[in-house]
């Protein structure tokens, strides 16, 4: 998916209705509707979810990318292409300091809930 396709690069917002364009357009099922889309995501919206639950690291970095680029800086598209800051970002802490970190806290504390599933490498 585009991320760029429905976020729009001087406001870093999103918009629902490209982003529901962008779905239609990338998916393989043509059963899929605008209404039935807008619904799902209305439904989403509705329940409150924590960001955490609904946005992975994949498109948390595909949109830092594009922030970085835009509103957040004015780095070059090459610069902060996905691949390059989510290897950036891996080099930003030690061991020792994910550890210690909330997000490192927070990440250990879902695995010890969540059986089978590992986020860390265990430390």
């Amino acid at each position: 998916m585009s991320y760029t396709a429905w976020i729009d690069r001087s406001s870093f917002q999103p918009s629902v209705s490209k982003l529901i364009n962008e779905v239609r357009n990338r998916s393989q099922r043509h059963d899929l509707t605008i209404h039935s889309l807008a619904a799902g995501i209305k439904e989403i919206a509705d329940a409150r979810y924590h960001p955490g639950e609904i946005c992975n690291g994949t498109d948390l970095i595909e949109i830092l990318s594009i922030g970085l680029r835009s509103r957040l800086g004015n780095n070059s598209a090459s610069a902060v292409k996905g691949n390059i800051l989510r290897h950036a970002l891996r080099l930003a802490y030690s061991e020792q300091q994910l550890r210690n970190s909330d997000p490192g806290k927070a990440s250990r504390n879902w695995e010890s809930r969540s059986l089978g599933f590992q986020v860390l490498q265990q430390l």
